[in-house]
């Protein structure tokens, strides 16, 4: 596994958050928003890229982590700027990104700037068609029938939605914006992936577990969302298609206060980054298909699913809101080994806290 870093210039010392990522044609860029804290005045779009071989080594010889090009992209008074989706349609780069205002995100809009050139320069900025408070902050999927959907999610109200538009022609904004996904939980920040035509969609809770629902329509109308055994800490998730049949999905594997690091210190549920396959269309996660990224001190979250051009799979993510990182899985998308057998989700659950346990004993951290 090979893992790049990216950081700010020297003379920066801010938060940072939510880093998503794309490859359009020689390079690979990084968005994510950052400043003295989150809804902070003044928080910029910050964009990074770097040369991207179309074959040979994944770096580029003598590649450092400081040959990121960093700049802010979008820095305005008086607002601040958010989680961030870049897509490729047409030859061009777009990027849709959420700026609001005041103390929180409930007056936040989803705005559009558009490169044909590679982020070497950028459009006007342009603001969706949609009522203040939705948000962003998932992958768009391009789907085998053409048309490309980005998910839409209201942190107020705990929704979900998604606008969908026809591949090429996205000037032409949305063509659908499809029904609200139902629940009785709040439920926020709808990861999409398609499966023998169907989408299959993931969203965070409150509940300690990840929620499900389904399309048949094509993203026009989705089932109302249950509930699943994976456990999730009110935590970002991405998922996507390996194109064989398999389902890749990075994820944090506790759920919020299960580990206590000491007297009043409960866990975030974000000190374990781990991704998991699934060869039958999400309906199971063998446990020797799930592999730990990152696990430790600090936070690992708001992972990203990057998949290259030439089939490389990255999975990005932020280690306590101070540095991204990349890590790229090599070997026909090898995961990283881990121990504890064949476990349910519940099982792994209970053998994550006693491993950590025995661990704190054994003055091992």
């Amino acid at each position: 596994m090979i893992v790049e870093t990216i950081n700010y210039p020297s003379q920066v010392s801010l938060m940072l958050n939510a880093p998503s990522f794309i490859q359009h044609q020689d390079r690979l860029h990084c968005f994510f928003f950052g400043g003295d804290y989150e809804c902070a005045p003044r928080t910029a779009l910050w964009h990074a890229w770097r040369p991207f071989p179309s074959s040979g080594e994944l770096l580029p010889h003598g590649f450092a982590d400081q040959h990121w090009n960093i700049e802010p992209l979008v820095l305005e008074d008086d607002v601040f700027q958010g989680n961030s989706v870049p897509v490729e349609d047409g030859g061009k780069l777009w990027l849709f990104f959420v700026t609001g205002s005041g103390t929180n995100w409930e007056k936040s809009r989803i705005r559009t700037l558009v490169s044909d050139d590679n982020g070497l320069s950028w459009s006007e900025r342009h603001v969706l068609d949609l009522p203040p408070g939705w948000m962003v902050g998932t992958a768009a999927l391009t789907t085998s029938w053409n048309e490309l959907i980005l998910p839409l999610y209201h942190e107020r109200a705990g929704i979900g939605r998604f606008a969908i538009f026809s591949v090429g022609n996205m000037e032409a904004g949305p063509t659908v914006l499809s029904g609200v996904i139902s629940s009785d939980s709040w439920l926020i920040q709808p990861a999409i992936v398609e499966w023998h035509g169907e989408l299959l969609g993931f969203l965070r809770s409150r509940s300690g577990y990840l929620f499900k629902s389904k399309s048949t329509d094509r993203g026009r109308t989705w089932e109302q969302a249950l509930s699943t055994d994976i456990p999730n800490p009110n935590s970002r998730i991405a998922v996507a298609s390996l194109g064989s049949g398999e389902i890749v999905m990075a994820y944090n594997p506790l759920r919020s206060g299960v580990i206590r690091f000491g007297p009043g210190q409960l866990c975030s549920g974000r000190e374990i980054l781990r991704v998991a396959r699934s060869l039958d269309g999400a309906l199971s996660w063998p446990r020797e298909l799930r592999g730990d990224l990152a696990y430790g001190t600090g936070e690992y979250g708001y992972p990203w699913i990057v998949i290259t051009s030439r089939g490389d799979l990255g999975v990005g993510y932020q280690h306590s809101r101070v540095v991204i990182k990349l890590a790229w899985l090599q070997g026909e998308h090898a995961l990283p080994s881990t121990d504890g057998g064949s476990q349910s989700f519940v099982e792994e659950q209970e053998w994550l806290v006693s491993m950590h346990h025995s661990s704190v004993a054994n003055g091992w951290q």
